[in-house]
């Protein structure tokens, strides 16, 4: 009863000197004794020496205060097991807790440490040390005399290396040295073999030590933010690994030997130039990138393909490039392409000479009514060839308009400037200009398709230029391979979604995961149009894409649409899709997937039935609108009515993206009056107007909302808009 008047009197003594009670704060034993004490949150400056006399005290929190110092008699608590430090104003750690012999547990983050005395290394039992958010710049090697510590927290300071001696911590379980300044890691850190937790984070490391690899117990590897340009394949034998977190570095690839990490529950790869596994894998997940690693485990073939796109105005001699360019005779009668022609062009690798580079060719009807599908085809890591005739001129070769398209839509991609007709004229053309003003431009080459002129020039240049693109060279699982292989081999146009897995299953991709991955990447390599998040879309596999592409087409130059002024009357179907260019007539049921193919592409929308809970019997084309505004139109609103107001803006370009106003009709068409035009429109919501047009020769499209209140409507329209 003694002791236990004894520490409530001196708990008392406390409270008195704090100014306040501490009733939960204070824990005490079965026998009356204190084990525990909060003194945290309390905006001490000053420890009171009483605290010395706690001599049964276990547990003592002080973090979250303002102290600068602790008190000499916090060495005379003999039983102290946990002390809470973290969060104040310390500039050392005080020599007077070397005293405590059973001290487990010390928390000293997020003060302002510089330095670590070596009398550290006299905390003989502790288990755990915190020196988390301070400002040190090494660590004494005492540390590594600390021989049952089981976690160390050196995070958020300014350490350029921390001592070898660390490696003799064998009971640690969990180290921290993230985001410090350290450039390497310690190759002897691999003889820690109880770690679980490796922390180095937010570092400036380059690379990482392959002896990291026998940490079999590692269970979180941290290694994002940093320089690593390559993961060691020792990794593999990271049995235990659950988590691996390296965004932000500089990785093109990861090893498939982490296939072997059965154990594996999170990667993360975000933010690298990621080629393997490929960028629409990696944004997948973690599944997908394990699932894609694993089928690479078991044999994989590297794919030296990649897609080669041709633009131009009509009559440039597009096709009649392709034909040279795979060594056909040149042909006078070639007819103009309609829509787009996908094809391929084989040509041998500039570095490997015993590897052919296979490329998908995607030749661009140049016709003005194809303009706004080109959109949807032109891709980023691609090779495009921007073809003019030299013959006709740079002017009539719009170069600034399929230059600029480019580069709003693969910025990242390289262009070839070729002049074709050069038998006819010689091109004139300020490449230097060019090239200045579009950076992606990598060169210009002159051809004559009809005498063959510098044709295997720009066969070296296309191969030179397509071998360095971001997935050439990149392996794929055999099994895709396999399946890629089946799936075009077959004579259909499309196929079900059903059959496309059964195909897939038969060459070993059992996971309905990789079917739809594999499929949504031969869809943006341009084999296949596969839309598996589309559930209008989804049960259909389309093989041919270019089949798709030609039916889209019939309806865009479609002259009793166009007579309508863009009003496609659903009747009308089988007489536009009767047939396609085989002679094969169209299904029925296709119908409705080819409607909401040029929904998906913005290119239509359907206009409701008067009937209600009817379907809708006309889609409106927009590109097919007349030029001619309607009659009877109200003028821009100068002077509004009275206790109206209006507002407006004008957006303009440094080139107009094509079918951006088509665009915009189909995404706004809810608000629809049924009075628009080819670059206008005018529209309603809650009881106020707009008009939107275009002004192509001025290059700007100006927006006007008007009624009591416009600000909403005004804002919907402009977001609209932005999304361009």
């Amino acid at each position: 009863m003694g002791m236990q008047q004894d520490d409530k009197a001196i708990v008392a003594q406390l409270e008195q000197v704090i100014g306040r009670k501490l009733g939960k704060r204070a824990k005490y034993d079965e026998d009356g004794q204190l084990i525990k004490l909060d003194l945290s949150h309390l905006g001490l400056t000053l420890l009171p020496p009483e605290l010395g006399s706690l001599s049964h005290l276990q547990v003592l929190s002080l973090h979250i205060n303002q102290l600068t110092h602790v008190p000499i008699e916090l060495g005379l608590l003999s039983n102290l097991q946990v002390l809470y430090l973290g969060v104040n104003q310390l500039t050392h750690v005080p020599i007077e807790l070397a005293h405590l012999p059973h001290l487990q547990k010390l928390y000293l983050f997020n003060n302002q440490l510089t330095q670590v005395s070596i009398e550290l290394g006299h905390f003989s039992n502790l288990q755990v040390l915190n020196l988390g958010d301070n400002q040190l710049t090494h660590v004494p090697v005492e540390l590594g005399l600390l021989s049952h510590l089981q976690e160390l927290f050196l995070n958020n300071n300014q350490l350029t290396h921390v001592p070898v001696e660390l490696a003799h911590l064998s009971h640690l379980h969990t180290l921290d040295l993230g985001t410090n300044q350290l450039t390497q890691v310690l190759v002897e850190l691999a003889h820690l073999s109880h770690l679980q937790k490796l922390y180095l984070h937010t570092n400036q490391l380059t690379q990482v030590p392959v002896e990291l690899g026998q940490l079999s117990n590692l269970r979180e590897l941290y290694l994002y933010n940093n320089q690593l340009t390559q993961v060691p394949v020792e990794f593999g034998y990271l049995s235990n690994l659950r988590m691996l977190d390296l965004r932000n570095n500089q990785l093109t690839q990861i090893p498939i030997e982490l296939a072997h990490l059965s154990n594996l529950q999170e990667i993360y790869l975000e933010n690298n130039p990621i080629l393997t596994p490929p960028p629409e894998i990696v944004t997948q997940g973690t599944q997908a990138i394990l699932t894609f690693l694993r089928e690479l485990q078991l044999q994989s073939v590297r794919r030296y393909e990649t897609k080669l796109i041709l633009v131009g105005e009509g009559g440039t001699g597009k096709s009649s490039l392709l034909l040279s360019l795979r060594g056909e005779q040149f042909n006078t009668t070639l007819n103009t392409t309609h829509g787009i022609e996908v094809g391929t062009l084989s040509l041998p690798h500039p570095s490997q000479p015993q590897q052919t580079l296979l490329l998908n060719t995607w030749d661009f009807g140049g016709q003005h009514v194809y303009h706004a599908t080109h959109q949807f085809f032109l891709t980023r890591r691609s090779l495009y060839l921007v073809v003019w005739n030299a013959r006709l001129g740079v002017e009539q070769g719009r170069l600034h308009y399929w230059l600029d398209t480019i580069q709003a839509l693969a910025p990242d991609s390289p262009i070839l400037l070729v002049a074709t007709h050069t038998d006819e004229r010689t091109p004139d053309l300020n490449y230097q200009l060019y090239k200045d003003a579009y950076p992606q431009i990598v060169g210009a080459i002159n051809v004559s398709n009809k005498e063959g002129t510098e044709v295997e020039t720009l066969k070296a240049a296309i191969a030179t230029h397509a071998a360095s693109l971001p997935l050439v060279g990149q392996p794929w699982p055999t099994s895709w391979v396999e399946a890629e292989k089946a799936l075009l081999a077959r004579k259909e146009h499309h196929i079900s979604a059903e059959r496309y897995r059964r195909i897939c299953a038969v060459r070993r991709i059992q996971a309905r995961f990789a079917q739809g991955t594999l499929g949504s990447y031969l869809h943006d390599l341009g084999k296949i149009l596969y839309f598996r998040d589309d559930y209008e879309l989804s049960n259909l596999v389309v093989l041919k894409p270019n089949w798709v592409t030609k039916a889209i087409s019939l309806v865009l130059e479609d002259k009793s649409v166009e007579k309508a002024h863009g009003i496609l009357a659903h009747a009308e179907l089988p007489r536009i899709w009767s047939v396609d260019e085989t002679g094969t007539p169209y299904e029925p049921h296709l119908y409705a997937v080819f409607l909401r193919l040029m929904e998906k592409f913005d290119l239509s929308y359907q206009i409701g039935s008067d009937i209600p809970g009817q379907r809708a019997t006309h889609s409106l084309v927009p590109q097919l609108l007349p030029h001619q505004p309607p009659a009877g139109l109200p003028g821009w609103p100068e002077r509004p009515a009275q206790g109206h107001t209006h507002l407006q803006m004008v957006y303009r370009f440094d080139f107009v993206p094509a079918g951006i106003m088509s665009w915009f009709i189909v995404r706004t068409h809810r608000y629809t009056l049924d009075k628009h035009w080819r670059e206008g429109v005018l529209l309603t919501y809650q009881q106020h107007d707009a008009r939107v047009e275009l002004n192509p020769m001025l290059r700007e499209i100006r927006l006007v909302v008007w009624g009591v209140q416009p600000h909403n409507f005004f804002t919907i329209l402009k977001d609209t808009l932005d999304l361009i």
